[in-house]
């Protein structure tokens, strides 16, 4: 499903750049890549848990089931800026 190359090219064209696009899984990544191989996105795809990002990030999009994104909430509020999106 190309919703994710689809979220990081309208990210970028809004200036948030550099991107760095997640997989939770190993199937879903498998899945994306071509989709970002083949978008006009700049965006690197990774597959990793929130856990496992070292850096904090400005803008953070989660196309993902509430039930999961209650589930990672605190990772994602750690990887959050001060004054994130």
């Amino acid at each position: 499903h190309p919703r994710g190359a689809e979220a990081a090219e309208r990210a970028e064209q809004l200036g948030h750049t550099p991107l760095l696009a997640i997989e939770i899984s190993e199937s879903s990544c498998r899945a994306a890549r071509p989709n970002f191989e083949h978008a006009r996105s700049k965006a690197q795809l990774v597959c990793a848990t929130p856990a496992a990002l070292p850096s904090r990030f400005e803008l953070l999009l989660a196309n993902i089931e509430t039930e999961t994104r209650v589930e990672l909430a605190p990772e994602l509020a750690r990887l959050a800026e001060p004054g994130a999106m």
